[in-house]
C-alpha cells in the first residue's frame, strides 16, 4: 500500500515497504533534482521574458507592401507565434508542463511552414489547399450529424454544395510534408513525435504518471509530471520564436538588430548546454 506524499519536493508516492533510510535517500535525491531544475527553470523564465520583449519590439516595427505576400505571411506568423510562445511560458510557470508541450508542437509547425514558404513562395498554394482539406473533413463530419442537431440552414444540400467545390487533393494539414520540404525530418522524427504524446490520450504520456520499482511494480501516481522538461520547453519555444522573427525581419536588417538576434541565440545555446549538463548529472538515481 503506497504512502502518498504531497508537496513540491515529494513527487512520488513511495511504498511503506521501503526502509526509512531508503525513503529519506530517495527524498533527498528528489530535492536535489528539483533544486537544480528550479535554478535552470528560473534562468529559462528570465530568458523567455527577454525574448518576449525582443519579439514585441521587432514585430512592432515590421511593415510590408500589399504586394509582399510572403512578408505579410511571415509577419502574421510572427504574431501568432508570439501568442503561442506566451502560452508555453505561462503554462510552464503554472507547472502545467504537459499542456506546454502540446502548445510547443504548434510553434514547431509554424516555423517548419514558414521556412518552406520563405524559400519557395509558391508553397503558399499548397498550404491553402491543405487548409481547404481541413474544411472538407469538417464538412464531411457535419454531414454525419443528425438533422435534429443542426441549425435549419445547415442542410445536406448546403453541405454538398460546398463539398462539390473541394477536391480529394485537399487532404488537410500535413506536418510531415513541411518537415520534409524544409529539410527538418530529423526534428520531425524526434522532437515533433515526442510532443505528439502530449497532444493525445497517449499511453506513452500516461506512463510518466506511474513510477515503478525494480520489480516493475507500480508504486504510486505522480502528480507533478514533466517538471524536468520545463526548462527545455522554454528554451525550445524561445529558439523557435527567434527563428521566426529572423525570417520575418529579412536579410536587410540593421547591425544593431542583428546583434540583438545574435546575442539572444548565444544565450539560448548557453541554456541548452546547461540543460544538457544537468540532465547528464541526474541520469542515475542513488536507488536505481
Amino acid at each position: 500500500m503506497p504512502a502518498h506524499l504531497t508537496g513540491n519536493d515529494r513527487e512520488y508516492a513511495f511504498p511503506w515497504t521501503r526502509s526509512p533510510r531508503e525513503n529519506w535517500q530517495k527524498r533527498d535525491f528528489c530535492r536535489s533534482l528539483f533544486s537544480m531544475n528550479a535554478q535552470t527553470l528560473s534562468t529559462a523564465v528570465a530568458h523567455s521574458r527577454e525574448m518576449d520583449r525582443l519579439a514585441v519590439s521587432e514585430l512592432g516595427t515590421m511593415q510590408a507592401l500589399q504586394t509582399e505576400k510572403v512578408r505579410i505571411f511571415a509577419m502574421a506568423t510572427g504574431r501568432r507565434a508570439l501568442t503561442y510562445f506566451r502560452a508555453v511560458v505561462s503554462l510552464v510557470e503554472s507547472n502545467l508542463y504537459e499542456p506546454a508541450g502540446a502548445v510547443l508542437r504548434v510553434l514547431l509547425e509554424l516555423v517548419l511552414v514558414l521556412h518552406v514558404v520563405n524559400d519557395s513562395p509558391e508553397q503558399l498554394d499548397v498550404l491553402a489547399k491543405q487548409s481547404l482539406g481541413e474544411n472538407r473533413k469538417a464538412l464531411k463530419g457535419l454531414k454525419t450529424v443528425s438533422l435534429d442537431s443542426r441549425p435549419e440552414w445547415l442542410t445536406d444540400d448546403s453541405i454538398e454544395k460546398v463539398l462539390s467545390e473541394l477536391t480529394m487533393e485537399q487532404s488537410g494539414f500535413n506536418a510531415h510534408y513541411w518537415a520534409d520540404k524544409s529539410g527538418n525530418m530529423e526534428t520531425y522524427n524526434t522532437m515533433y513525435r515526442r510532443l505528439n504524446a502530449f497532444s493525445h490520450a497517449s499511453l506513452v504520456a500516461l506512463d510518466a504518471y506511474l513510477p515503478v520499482n525494480a520489480k516493475a511494480e507500480i508504486i504510486g501516481v505522480r502528480g507533478d509530471v514533466g517538471r524536468e522538461s520545463g526548462p527545455q520547453f522554454l528554451v525550445s519555444a524561445s529558439s523557435i520564436l527567434l527563428g521566426i522573427l529572423q525570417i520575418a525581419a529579412g536579410e536587410d536588417i540593421d547591425p544593431i538588430r542583428r546583434e540583438k538576434f545574435t546575442a539572444m541565440a548565444a544565450e539560448q545555446v548557453s541554456l541548452q548546454e546547461q540543460i544538457a549538463l544537468e540532465s547528464d548529472s541526474l541520469t542515475v538515481s542513488p536507488l536505481s
